[in-house]
């Protein structure tokens, strides 16, 4: 009798654990329009598997354990989202993703990832990418060199309005952004702290 109980628990307990990743995969699954677009939405959405994945890139480019990666940017497991799709329809899948961190922000936004695994790795080819996780990423189906154009939209500083990211053979990038930072760069440089200082505006 008693095996028999713990039979059923152990049934249930399978069952259980099915209808969780059925639910699970079913949250987080992209929307897909009509006309192929597809879109993700980091407020509601993360893969486990994509986010682990990210999470560890982080951790190797910083050179840092979990332990001190929470205890210097306050960043854990929980606070990467990141999704699994192929862009350039090889079979492989790549991670796009965002850390909620302070570190991984600033007055253009979070800074977006976008890695490729090449050689058993993953490699990092996003380039000054900045946008706001709170509006939805869009994969659209049409393509640069090959890989899939994504659509982000800016933060406050490009007045949250839409991108275009394209691949440039090696890269992720939009151009606006690019001048944008650049422009901040050009006037970090000519900033003259003595003047300020002196009360000079």
């Amino acid at each position: 009798m008693k095996k028999r109980i713990l039979a059923i628990f152990v049934i249930l307990g399978i069952i259980l654990l099915f209808l969780f990743y059925v639910v699970t995969n079913m949250k987080n699954a992209p929307k897909v329009g009509a006309d192929g677009v597809i879109e993700y939405d980091f407020m509601k959405q993360r893969q486990p598997k994509a986010s682990k994945i990210l999470y560890e890139y982080m951790l190797k480019n910083l050179d840092k354990t979990s332990k001190e990666a929470e205890e210097l940017f306050n960043v854990t497991p929980n606070m990467v989202g990141a999704f699994e799709i192929d862009l350039n329809d090889d079979g492989q899948k790549e991670v796009i993703g965002y850390v909620a961190s302070g570190a991984y922000w600033g007055t253009a936004g979070y800074s977006l990832f976008i890695l490729e695994k090449r050689n058993k790795s993953y490699v990092s080819i996003d380039y000054l990418i900045n946008f706001e996780p709170m509006r939805k990423v869009q994969i659209l189906q049409s393509y640069t060199n090959g890989y899939k154009n994504i659509k982000i939209y800016g933060s406050s500083a490009y007045n949250f309005k839409p991108m275009i990211l394209t691949y440039s053979g090696n890269v992720y990038f939009n151009m606006e952004q690019i001048k944008l930072f650049e422009k901040y760069m050009r006037d970090f440089v000519d900033y003259d702290v003595r003047k300020i200082t002196a009360g000079e505006q």
